[in-house]
């Protein structure tokens, strides 16, 4: 099995003096933020700033109010990075907020941004006091589910070009940058040029995503809209014949 983790995004308001005023709250332990889940994820941290210190019980809760996931967390005074490692599945307006006796942290009350997108995959909307409001969750740091494609026998016949050893044929495609994010370029030899015909990008379950003709000795390839995860190449000459490459989308 191949796994690739994904980099950490960070978003929503980066303190709590990027806007508007506000002061230490403790009067309801019942107040949260509003968001939405377009990717499952996972919710790692987010930044807080406790007035006191003492055990908050912080809790992901359902667009009903049920509880999903929740934890307790010994806050010192002052601005503290607390990690929560919540995961998140699609849905719309889940809650997270504190329960218990003590709250004391910092909420905005005059103005705020919403929505905050964070990378596609959260977005928080609101609050529940109204869009003046944002409570208590500064800097919320998510990251996207890990890739990961099944190891999977496979025949595979390799068979290279007329003319040409394994170890040249190899050494006759060049494939850049690796990982890609948007676009992927072969670099092929004058002489493995003139024979391919095509290259196919599979996908970890086999499937055909993209066929691209080659007419030159340089093709490149957008893969900007492909998932994260780890693809192979196959590049067919006028033979049927096959070499193949691996590349990781990003």
């Amino acid at each position: 099995m191949s796994t690739i983790s994904q980099t950490p995004i960070y978003g929503g308001p980066a303190t709590n003096t990027v806007f508007g005023g506000g002061s230490n709250f403790n009067a309801n332990s019942d107040r949260y933020l509003i968001f939405d889940v377009m990717q499952a994820c996972t919710l790692k941290s987010v930044k807080v700033v406790a007035n006191s210190a003492g055990n908050r019980t912080i809790e992901l809760r359902s667009s009903a109010g049920a509880v999903l996931q929740s934890t307790v967390v010994n806050i010192p005074a002052g601005t503290q990075t607390v990690a929560l490692n919540f995961n998140l599945t699609p849905g719309t307006n889940y809650q997270l907020g504190t329960s218990g006796t003590l709250v004391d942290m910092w909420r905005n009350n005059t103005g705020s941004g919403y929505p905050y997108n964070i990378g596609g995959m959260v977005s928080i909307t609101a609050a529940d006091a109204g869009s003046s409001f944002y409570y208590y969750f500064y800097n919320w740091q998510v990251q996207g589910a890990d890739c990961k494609s099944l190891a999977t026998p496979v025949t595979v016949n390799v068979s290279v070009c007329t003319g040409l050893n394994e170890a040249t044929a190899e050494a006759g495609v060049q494939l850049y940058p690796n990982p890609a994010a948007d676009k992927l370029t072969f670099n092929l030899t004058q002489e493995l040029a003139s024979t391919t015909k095509s290259i196919e990008i599979y996908d970890a379950l086999g499937k055909n995503v993209k066929s691209i003709p080659v007419t030159s000795e340089q093709t490149q390839v957008y893969v900007s809209d492909l998932a994260r995860g780890v693809y192979t190449c196959r590049l067919i000459n006028t033979s049927n014949q096959t070499i193949v490459k691996r590349f990781v989308k990003e």
